[in-house]
């Protein structure tokens, strides 16, 4: 990849709903690695994550973060305070800096102060939604087991509608471009009005260059490991797995489920007494969270992977990235039905996808693990995939020319 001559540099200004510096790897990766390499000036605005006041920091190569005060154990009139000098700054930044594209990530009304001074001073307006936020106020509001006073469900309830009208009615129609998590949220995001020629799905994607060996010594010798990577909160309800170690070890006695992931130690405690009730706890190993190099590490000695996703609108427009890392590592994986989750089987021929529930999962499993010939060789077929289809460097290509094309092309002064 060649150095980009002053003239092809694209200058994009961020607002993300993240803490700095930034730890999801969407953005240090996709963006602060890939992007940066092929000729684009970054600058961002996120919040702090320790306590401290708002500003702006300089970053590596005359690059520059607007930062929101800390707003932690504070009341509404400080947050709101802290909200407005934090808009302010964001709309100062843009003004002085005239940058090309300017962009919202999953802030329906942040983006209606970002796409007004977007326009005010010349910056093509770009939103990122990586997560259907507005429609999680709704189904949080009509989710009995949410523990919501009446007063605060219906605000909940009000907040989500508010939402849901500026980003549908305003902020994503006024939009040059839409960037979405998968082709389902990118079908689900048209059918409410908005131009499909102008959303552009970017799934979850893997980092290549980083994916540590497997160790020496297999930690789950004498076992078929069943590894599940990722978090355990009780949403995604994990005592499914439980359900299935138990169908499995009835034909598959040496099976071990692995949990490499946390959750809040109720959902812990909740997860803990369902293995310990099932009669197979002993057979159900909690890692914990672990540093990312030791986890994808530990991944490389499963026997099968498991991505289970409860169906869910909220959950089918997600793009798992678990199941990724596990193609990446060469690992077969045993998944839920699930749109994008099935998508990337059908293509890599890597796994299998099963309905949600527990027999079918149970049997996909048992069948891995008796024929390890079969798996291995759905094994070998996911790091082509992943380096073809899925790591953020192929997913930077199409991001890339989507900012290009916004842009348009300069002349030499």
């Amino acid at each position: 990849m060649g150095t980009s001559q002053p003239n092809d540099r694209v200058r994009i200004f961020t607002v993300a709903l993240d803490t700095f510096p930034a730890l999801r790897v969407d953005i240090t990766e996709l963006f602060d690695t890939e992007l940066a390499a092929r000729g684009f000036d970054l600058d961002w605005a996120m919040w702090r994550r320790e306590p401290g006041p708002g500003g702006v920091v300089d970053l590596p190569g005359g690059h520059h973060c607007v930062l929101g005060a800390h707003a932690d154990r504070r009341g509404l009139l400080w947050k709101l305070k802290a909200w407005l000098a934090f808009l302010l700054r964001i709309v100062r930044q843009i003004k002085v800096a005239r940058y090309d594209i300017v962009q919202v990530r999953d802030m329906p009304l942040v983006g209606l102060f970002v796409l007004a001074a977007g326009r005010l001073f010349g910056c093509k307006f770009t939103y990122w939604m990586s997560y259907p936020m507005a429609e999680s106020r709704k189904y949080r509001a009509a989710d009995p087991q949410e523990v919501l006073s009446r007063p605060k469900r219906a605000a909940l309830r009000v907040f989500g509608a508010v939402l849901e009208f500026v980003q549908y009615k305003i902020v994503l129609p006024a939009a040059d471009h839409v960037f979405v998590q998968s082709e389902k949220m990118a079908s689900d995001v048209a059918a409410r009005g908005i131009a499909r020629t102008k959303l552009t799905p970017v799934p979850m994607g893997v980092l290549l260059d980083d994916l540590p060996p497997r160790p020496e010594d297999d930690p789950f010798a004498g076992t078929k490991a069943i590894v599940h990577l990722g978090t355990l909160i009780r949403v995604r309800r994990p005592e499914f797995l439980v359900d299935v170690l138990g169908l499995v070890r009835r034909e598959v006695p040496e099976a071990l489920l692995v949990l490499i992931g946390d959750a809040p130690e109720d959902d812990m405690a909740i997860l803990r007494e369902a293995a310990a009730k099932s009669g197979h706890g002993e057979r159900v190993r909690f890692l914990g969270a672990l540093p990312r190099a030791q986890a994808l590490a530990l991944t490389r000695c499963a026997a099968v992977c498991v991505s289970p996703f409860p169906p869910h609108p909220l959950n089918d427009s997600t793009s798992p990235t678990k199941l990724i890392e596990y193609l990446a590592l060469g690992r077969p994986a045993v998944v839920s039905d699930h749109p994008d989750q099935s998508r990337v089987i059908a293509e890599s021929g890597a796994g299998i996808s099963v309905p949600y529930e527990a027999p079918a999962f149970a049997r996909a499993i048992v069948e891995l693990l008796q024929d390890r010939d079969r798996a291995e060789a759905m094994a070998r077929k996911g790091p082509d995939y992943v380096a073809r289809c899925r790591s953020y460097g192929a997913l930077a290509d199409e991001v890339e020319r989507v900012y290009r094309a916004l842009r348009g092309p300069r002349t030499s002064a």
